[in-house]
């Protein structure tokens, strides 16, 4: 009888052990912004929705914000972005402030596939003084990864520096890889340095992680870094992605009653056999 018994609580056992692993399972979205212009009459189309070649987390449902090359300050926002799901960011918002234009990349017209899409327009800002910001508002606890696509929307061969910082942070600083080069060779390079005269190496992404929003913001500035060699010009933004914390799929406490119905009504046939 007693074997009966532990046997029924090996398997009750074995059954929440399966509950538990299967509502240990996770999955995490990302929200992608994507910057375009539109003041010279090219057509930039919003990345493929399944492209697999879209920098270090490719994904669906990309955010599009088009702007003109006039040489205004831009500010604006987009309440409930859709998240790479599909599914809208309920009570998130992204805004963006002191973009002074919006630039396209090549002169040879709008890229129509691979990553040269995502980075054929930019958030342009061009002062070291007075940088533009983007942020995420709303957002819940537990840390996030940022993606930062930038890249030099010009048609030369100079590289111009730029700072990063993310929430007020110490900064990273880049020199933005021409829109050019990238399009010539499409492949993501980062090699971020921690003092602006320090930049030797083009960049056209930076990756923040484990980051903490501060009162449920997530906010990134950028600026020229005038210390670097090839100087200052037109910098910017292509698109911005923010990777959402991992959560339980599905719903854990769904999952732990069901493991625990399974344990009582186990316990119940081990005592009947008794």
């Amino acid at each position: 009888m007693i074997l009966k018994s532990n046997g029924s609580l090996l398997a009750a056992a074995a059954l929440f052990g399966g509950v538990m692993a299967v509502a240990g399972a996770v999955h995490a979205t990302s929200i992608g912004v994507q910057f375009t212009e539109t003041g010279d009459g090219k057509t930039v189309p919003v990345p493929a929705a399944t492209s697999a070649g879209y920098g270090t987390y490719s994904q669906a449902n990309w955010n599009q914000i088009s702007g003109s090359n006039s040489g205004s300050t831009y500010t604006g926002s987009i309440t409930a972005p859709l998240n790479s799901a599909g599914a809208a960011s309920t009570g998130i918002t992204f805004s963006y402030a002191g973009v002074h234009e919006f630039n396209q990349g090549a002169s040879s017209g709008s890229p129509a596939t691979g990553n040269e899409d995502l980075l054929s327009g930019a958030a342009v800002v061009e002062s070291s003084s007075t940088p533009a910001t983007l942020s995420f508002s709303g957002l819940g606890s537990g840390t996030y990864s940022l993606l930062v696509y930038t890249d030099y929307q010009g048609n030369g061969t100079n590289a111009y520096g730029a700072k990063f910082s993310v929430n007020g942070g110490s900064g990273s600083y880049v020199l933005e890889q021409d829109a050019a080069a990238f399009y010539a060779t499409p492949t993501f390079t980062s090699n971020p340095a921690t003092t602006g005269a320090g930049v030797s190496q083009v960049s056209n992404y930076l990756l923040f992680t484990n980051i903490t929003p501060v009162s449920g913001a997530i906010s990134i500035s950028y600026a020229e870094n005038s210390a670097v060699s090839g100087g200052t010009g037109h910098i910017g933004v292509n698109a911005i992605q923010l990777v959402t914390p991992a959560v339980p799929e599905p719903a854990p406490l769904a999952l732990l009653a069901l493991g625990g119905l399974g344990l009582l009504l186990l316990r119940r046939k081990a005592r009947t056999t008794a």
